[in-house]
């Protein structure tokens, strides 16, 4: 989830609507939707700006390939034919890497509505039965750009690089970095091939399955991007399930929302009313609050589980002057007889010296690089919780326990309505987050209590069956008179 500030993502899609960003074309190809997330990441990263995208397959001969990818490409053989024999769904249901699944195992589709999933993220080692992992796509797509990298058959666009040059210098000046030009157009290249082998087995999928919708987390996800092209023109409805925080994300929020080569879901089912204030979508697209049936699973299977008073979760972020101040309080806080856990975010946990420097060397806090118990479990294990700006601040909200501690030194947006509702504190010094543990705040209050009904919404199971039954019933077509219309600030109009 993005960390950066809600005044620079603000900046950041004025920008893209005053030079009409998503009007650009590569050799006649849209891309800004498939980099614009890459980009704008790049502005703000202060350890990890401008990683390149490149695989280790890059530095694989074609034949290492062949030998790497033949078990999948008999994989992707047997899901061809499988695809092939799949009776009709109405709903198709995408899953992601093995984390998404929460969002739907956590609800029962309606017995009435015939449905299917497929595993889009292949490269995943796990499966589970009756998955289809749609494995042809991507190995067409490693192979041809193999093959075109070989040959030297990547069609340059120079006017558009000259644009892309531009672009890069544009950014450099407005933000103080940028994703640079070529790796931009390296990416776009790839992108091409990519979108090509994958919207045309998208549409492959609609037209066997005869879905009328499918449903699936991160619609910004490259696969499910090219999902949306096919959708469209099959007619299929994309409904996306709420994964996150989304009240300073460049994806859920647009200054220039005419939809132009633009794939944002037609429904965004979200957390809570709340949630829906928080973005501005396109034209025509529209967010429905149901809750999050997988919130309410665990807190019902973690009821036994006992809060420690001298436990303290920290969710750190990658800034140098938050990650410093957690180092001193650490030093400081742990001779009190209290123990400091460091929960990890996954993506960082695979090389924590990169991420935190300093942190990584605190022998006073166990860093926790595991995913075994789900951020809810930390959530009630643990009284205290010290944070910037991430989703487990508002998820803390759904319990009536945390002690919520909020850097405000670093960017905090995603956050700042638990301070303005009074339901958490803030701090910019290790001795005042060391005051804030000592003399921990009681949430247990009617602030609280309506706080949780604005982001959470009660009876998610249920919601979610009913929303379901109620598109079959409306024959899967998103009523005009209910999409939500908004106002210059981006606020919805009731």
């Amino acid at each position: 989830m993005s960390t950066e500030n809600f005044k620079d993502v603000r900046r950041f899609v004025e920008l893209e609507k005053e030079l009409d960003l998503f009007k650009r074309s590569y050799n006649g190809f849209f891309y800004w939707q498939h980099i614009r997330f890459d980009v704008c990441e790049s502005l703000f990263g202060n350890r990890i700006a401008n990683v390149s995208a490149e695989s280790g397959d890059e530095k694989k001969s074609l034949a290492k390939l062949c030998v790497k990818y033949g078990r999948e490409s008999i994989e992707a053989i047997k899901t061809s034919i499988r695809l092939m024999k799949k009776e009709r769904s109405e709903l198709v249901i995408l899953l992601g890497p093995k984390t998404s699944d929460k969002f739907f195992d956590s609800w029962d589709v309606p017995e009435e509505i015939s449905h299917s999933s497929f595993r889009y993220i292949p490269y995943t080692t796990e499966k589970k039965e009756g998955d289809l992992f749609l494995e042809p796509p991507r190995l067409r797509f490693v192979f041809e750009k193999k093959i075109r990298g070989k040959l030297g058959l990547f069609k340059e666009d120079k006017a558009e690089k000259r644009a892309l040059k531009k672009l890069e210098d544009r950014l450099k000046k407005d933000f103080g970095q940028s994703l640079s030009a070529d790796e931009m157009e390296r990416r776009i290249q790839e992108f091409i091939i990519f979108d090509k082998h994958y919207t045309r087995y998208f549409s492959k999928l609609f037209r066997r399955t005869r879905c009328r919708a499918a449903a699936f987390t991160c619609y910004y996800s490259p696969e499910l991007i090219s999902a949306a092209k096919a959708a469209k023109k099959s007619g299929v409805k994309m409904i996306e399930l709420q994964h996150g925080v989304i009240n300073n994300h460049e994806e859920y929020w647009f200054e220039d929302n005419r939809g132009l080569h633009n794939h944002v879901p037609d429904i965004l089912l979200t957390f809570g009313d709340i949630h829906n204030s928080w973005i501005k979508l396109v034209k025509g697209k529209k967010a429905v609050s149901v809750g999050f049936p997988f919130q309410e699973k665990s807190i019902r299977e973690l009821e036994n589980v006992q809060p420690n008073d001298k436990y303290i979760v920290i969710y750190p972020e990658s800034f140098p002057e938050f990650e410093n101040l957690l180092d001193r309080f650490i030093n400081e806080i742990t001779p009190l007889g209290y123990k400091v856990f460091i929960k990890l975010h996954p993506l960082q946990a695979k090389n924590v010296s990169l991420w935190y420097p300093v942190l990584s060397k605190n022998k006073n806090a166990e860093i926790v690089t595991r995913q075994t118990e789900g951020i809810y479990y930390w959530l009630k294990m643990a009284k205290h919780h010290v944070m910037s700006s991430t989703t487990v601040g508002l998820e803390a909200v759904a319990f009536d326990h945390p002690n919520i501690c909020i850097a405000e030194n670093v960017p905090h947006d995603q956050v700042q309505c638990l301070l303005d509702w009074k339901i958490a504190r803030g701090f910019s010094t290790a001795q005042q987050l060391k005051e804030l543990v000592l003399h921990p705040l009681d949430i247990r209050t009617e602030q609280a209590v309506e706080a949780r009904k604005k982001l959470w919404k009660d009876n998610a199971s249920e919601n979610m069956a009913a929303f379901f039954r109620e598109m079959k019933r409306n024959d899967w077509v998103i009523a005009s008179e209910n999409r939500s219309e908004r106002n210059s600030n981006g606020r919805i109009k009731r």
